[in-house]
């Protein structure tokens, strides 16, 4: 919303349940530094990743739901894919955006194949 994009575009895809993008802002520690915890301190720090990932996730959708009434009020068109129309969007990417990347940066296919393993 800060970018007022709003102001630009005519359609907005809105994330839902099938988004196109989403940031992965995760809580990152060595083995080496997570071996040198002792179990309580391991324990701390699981519970502590926890609370603020179901923090996040609620914040996530009030910006979420922030951005959809800023569109809309902006007169721009507010829709959400379904399944069918995901798995579509992501053929078309991978034979188009995809590939481009693997060609045209260094190390690109790799990159993608380990974007793409996360669940």
């Amino acid at each position: 919303v800060s970018y007022r994009l709003y102001e630009l575009v005519k359609c907005y895809t809105a994330p839902g349940d099938h988004a196109l993008w989403f940031m992965y802002e995760p809580v990152l520690i060595s083995k080496k530094s997570w071996n040198k915890l002792n179990k309580k301190q391991q324990d701390a720090l699981m519970a502590a990743s926890k609370k603020a990932e179901d923090y996040f996730v609620g914040e996530a959708k009030k910006i979420d739901d922030k951005a959809v009434d800023a569109f809309k009020k902006a007169g721009v068109q507010v829709v959400t894919m379904n399944a069918k129309q995901f798995d579509e969007w992501l053929t078309l990417a991978k034979a188009t955006s995809y590939k481009k990347f693997e060609e045209k940066v260094p190390g690109g296919k790799e990159l993608l194949d380990k974007a793409l393993a996360v669940k």
